[in-house]
Order: C-alpha cells, then sequence, then structure tokens
C-alpha cells in the first residue's frame, strides 16, 4: 500500500499495521488514520537524569525514549513487537497515567513498529528509556522503564539520588572494615603485641576498610 505525504506529496509505502510515520523526504509526520481509542500511551514518569544515576557516575551515555507497543489482554499487557529486546521477555510493564494517542503526544520515530495490525485489539506503547553508552566497546542497548525506573530483567530500580541501597552500601563497608580490623588484630597478636596494643592498631585499620569500600560503592 502507498500514500502520498501530506506536506510534500512524496510517495511513502505503508505497512498494515503503521497508523503514524514520518516522510523520509521531507521529515513531515503523517497520521495515516486516526487510532481513536484503540491506541494509548503511557505517560512516562521518569526522567532521564533519574534512569542515568542507575549507572555509574560519569558514565558517557546517550538515552533515548522509545515507546514499545503491547495489546491490552484482558487487563494484562502482553509484548505486540518484533524488535529482539532480551530485556523484555517475560517483563510486564506497570499501570500508568495514559493519554489518548494523538500526532503532538509521540514522534512518530520514537514508536517502536507494532508487531501486526491490531484488528480491534487495543494497544498500548508503553515507555522505556534506551541506554546506550558511547564507548564503541559497549554497543548494547540497556532498557530501562520509564514509568516504575526498573531495568527489566534485573530488578533493579534508582533509589534516588544513588542506585546503590544506603542500608546495602553500610553493610558492606562495615563488613570490609571488620574483617580489615581481625585480619590486623590478629597478626598483632601472634606477633606479640598486648591486646590494647593490637586494638589500637585494628581500630584505624577499621575505618580504612570501611571507607576504601564506601568508596568503591559510590563512585
Amino acid at each position: 500500500m502507498r500514500v502520498r505525504c501530506s506536506q510534500c506529496g512524496a510517495s511513502l509505502a505503508v505497512l498494515e499495521r503503521e497508523f503514524y510515520l514520518r516522510c523520509p523526504s521531507c521529515g513531515a509526520r503523517n497520521l495515516l488514520r486516526s487510532p481513536g481509542d484503540d491506541v494509548l500511551l503511557v505517560l512516562p514518569a521518569r526522567t532521564p537524569d533519574q534512569t542515568r544515576r542507575l549507572f555509574p557516575s560519569g558514565a558517557d551515555l546517550g538515552i533515548r525514549l522509545r515507546y514499545y507497543p503491547y495489546c491490552d489482554a484482558s487487563g494484562r499487557l502482553e509484548p505486540f513487537f518484533n524488535t529482539p529486546s532480551p530485556d523484555l521477555a517475560g517483563y510486564v510493564p506497570p499501570a500508568g497515567a495514559t493519554t489518548v494517542f494523538s500526532a503532538d503526544a509521540v514522534d512518530p520515530d520514537d514508536l517502536i513498529p507494532m508487531a501486526g495490525p491490531p484488528e480491534g485489539r487495543r494497544i498500548v506503547f508503553h515507555p522505556f528509556h534506551e541506554v546506550r553508552s558511547t564507548d564503541p566497546s559497549h554497543e548494547r542497548i540497556v532498557l530501562v522503564d520509564a514509568v516504575s525506573g526498573l531495568r527489566p530483567g534485573t530488578g533493579q530500580a534508582d533509589a534516588g539520588a544513588s542506585d546503590k541501597l544506603p542500608s546495602r552500601s553500610f553493610l558492606i563497608s562495615f563488613a570490609c572494615g571488620a574483617v580489615l580490623s581481625a585480619i590486623v588484630y590478629t597478626t598483632a597478636s601472634l606477633a606479640g603485641a598486648r591486646s590494647s596494643d593490637a586494638l589500637a592498631l585494628s581500630f584505624p585499620a577499621a575505618l580504612l576498610g570501611s571507607a576504601a569500600a564506601a568508596y568503591r560503592i559510590l563512585r
């Protein structure tokens, strides 16, 4: 099937499942048919900056908002796309605030193509942040749910200012300090030092171990 661009008149090839696309000649958006109430957009609740906090500080990342199509099967969203995405295998997006699809709401290039014609099924486009490292040695795209902040496949969510839970960071730092302190105390005792002297040596060792672990976690 072919249609004419509404702006420049260029001939556009259209698949049956497509209802919205960009003209490759002039860049105009073309709404081929009104999706009406059959297509919904879930509104993002997370910003790119919040997604960036899930990754190491200083990482050079590119973040793009994309919408993946799901069909509403009796209240449960099921994937309705063919784009390979191992991260989304078995992942069920959470509910979010929705709006009826409109040409002003989203760029056609940000929509992942549907697997086929809707055929009366309600389609819900769910937002994900596609995170790509600009480092050529790390080409894999990581998806982050733009509603919940979850990284599908890992269950890791943004905890606020950092992706590391404070309680977990504290426990790791404490454990590292305790281990180093015990090693110093045991070594000093075996060397014939008095208990008070061994304790005096182990205390700064505990602080050093905890500080090193905390630096490693939070950097």
